[in-house]
């Protein structure tokens, strides 16, 4: 018969926070403590407390060295977009006349012209309001993100977009006289709808990782009521929106390269230090990344209702049947809204695309 005192060992209670430093009661490491960059285990050999340890981070052996291949959709669409706007409705008397139609059905529309003066005055300050958010925006994301390198290059790609679009209208591009329209001077891209959507560029890119799908949706909304406004009021085309949107995306396209090398730069610093990545920089939730997708899909959906109902008009312009000025403003009003729901969430998925991993591109080692 054993004897209850050699079949069982006695043990003496220590509590793991006095012999873990750095550790929580139950041996995980607090938030900010150090883990293994390699493992994501805290100093105590448990799993981190922090639900994202590095899992995207730091990947050993990682081998994505650039964007995924559907993200090059974006850029390579927006560059043959801005070249197809400006080879069909600028440079074609088909194109001038459909644009020209759904400026004058905006005119002419039932916004009333006394409606129009008093609105005025709120679609002349939209595109600074949109400018003062983004601003505000990009500084509290510094604060917060404790870290201008960034936010800097986000100001930077908007800036780019404001100069490539005033270099565009006024020195490379221009607008031949094609007997459509009384009004030569070429105004593609719009600067207003530029001024607005390299505003939301700026608060796309400064702000953190998680937090980029929600800022893109309400970037889509308030760029293509800028956008939007500036045909109701009669002061652009169609073409000269849409274009402003996809002069906006390239640039952006550039900007979201160089933010995220410098959050790969970032990444690997706090690895080295053996931190855990910040909730900020982790990669967005499910319900952000679907929301943003849903919304650029309907965006593309709409762009090609717009383009089936365009192309018979652009085919035999001036018939007897035509529609009216309205359908042509209220199908140029879609398309413009529908490019901005496109432009900023496919942007979100550009830069999210991007390779954040620091051992990704390195020499594979033995």
């Amino acid at each position: 018969m054993i004897s209850p005192s050699t079949d069982q060992i006695p043990v003496t209670a220590h509590p793991p926070a006095a012999t873990d430093r750095g550790a929580t009661a139950d041996g995980a490491p607090a938030d900010g403590a150090p883990v293994d960059g390699a493992t994501g285990l805290g100093v105590a050999g448990r799993p981190s407390r922090d639900p994202l340890p590095g899992r995207d981070l730091l990947t050993t052996g990682a081998k994505q060295r650039g964007p995924r291949w559907w993200a090059w959709l974006l850029p390579i669409g927006a560059l043959v977009g801005v070249a197809a706007l400006y080879a069909l409705f600028i440079l074609t008397v088909r194109g001038q006349w459909v644009d020209e139609r759904s400026l004058e059905g905006a005119l002419k529309s039932a916004w009333g012209q006394y409606q129009r003066n008093q609105a005025q005055v709120s679609l002349d300050v939209l595109p600074l309001a949109v400018g003062l958010i983004g601003a505000a925006g990009v500084l509290i994301s510094a604060v917060v993100r404790r870290q201008v390198v960034v936010p800097l290059i986000a100001v930077a790609g908007g800036g780019a977009a404001m100069l490539a679009t005033q270099f565009l209208k006024h020195d490379f591009l221009t607008r031949p006289d094609l007997g459509v329209s009384a009004a030569n001077m070429n105004s593609f891209p719009s600067g207003h709808s530029t001024a607005a959507a390299a505003a939301v560029l700026a608060l796309l890119l400064a702000a953190p990782r998680a937090a980029r799908p929600w800022i893109a949706m309400l970037g889509s909304v308030l760029a293509g009521v800028a956008g939007a406004g500036t045909l109701v009021m009669g002061w652009h085309r169609p073409s000269d929106i849409v274009g402003a949107f996809l002069v906006v995306a390239l640039c952006g396209v550039a900007a979201g390269w160089g933010v995220a090398l410098r959050e790969r730069s970032l990444a690997k610093a706090r690895a080295l230090r053996g931190l855990a990545p910040r909730r900020m920089d982790a990669r967005p939730g499910m319900l952000a990344r679907g929301a943003s997708l849903t919304l650029a899909i309907l965006g593309l959906a709409a762009v090609v209702v717009c383009a089936v109902l365009l192309i018979p008009q652009l085919r035999s312009p001036g018939t007897e049947d035509a529609p009216s000025l309205q359908w042509f403003f209220m199908v140029g009003l879609t398309l413009c809204l529908a490019a901005a729901c496109c432009v900023f969430p496919l942007l979100e998925r550009w830069v999210d695309s991007l390779p954040r991993d620091p051992a990704a591109g390195a020499a594979p080692t033995s």
